[in-house]
């Protein structure tokens, strides 16, 4: 069985901004790791507090997996100059996980606008895909000062 340690230990690390993010700090650990093709892949080892009342994942927690897997394949993109936020996200469950499963996000960036990034990808364990999903985020000018 991986353990978060074990994705640590192979480079997975969280969002390491200057933002912090309590909602996943406390929800999470949702890693990512940029892989050698220069893509972003994001990860999650299921716990009991991301289950729901049938021990199955939590609709909620992969939700909030695939959205850090937006952003973490936009990363690039959005990483200096730009915050961004979600304006936008579908998705399409297909099947649940259990405690001790290593959820991956992958996908990748399908269009970038002036102001938005257009994303689209998957959750899995293994070779199973768990969700669909896609997601538009908006670009947003960081503060000055």
């Amino acid at each position: 069985m991986t353990t978060v340690q074990d994705l640590r230990d192979q480079g997975y690390h969280t969002w390491d901004m200057d933002i912090i993010e309590p909602f996943e700090e406390n929800n999470g650990p949702f890693l990512m790791k940029k892989q050698e093709d220069g893509s972003w892949v994001t990860a999650l080892v299921v716990e009991e507090k991301h289950l729901n009342g049938h021990k199955t994942i939590h609709g909620g927690a992969l939700m909030t997996l695939a959205d850090v897997a937006i952003f973490a394949f936009a990363r690039d993109l959005i990483v200096g100059e730009f915050n961004a936020v979600t304006v936008s996200m579908t998705a399409d469950f297909l099947k649940g996980a259990q405690v001790g499963d290593l959820i991956e996000g992958k996908g990748q960036v399908t269009r970038e606008t002036g102001s938005m990034i257009f994303s689209s990808g998957g959750l899995f364990v293994g070779d199973e895909c768990l969700l669909n999903f896609s997601g538009i985020i908006k670009k947003l000018e960081k503060k000055k000062g």
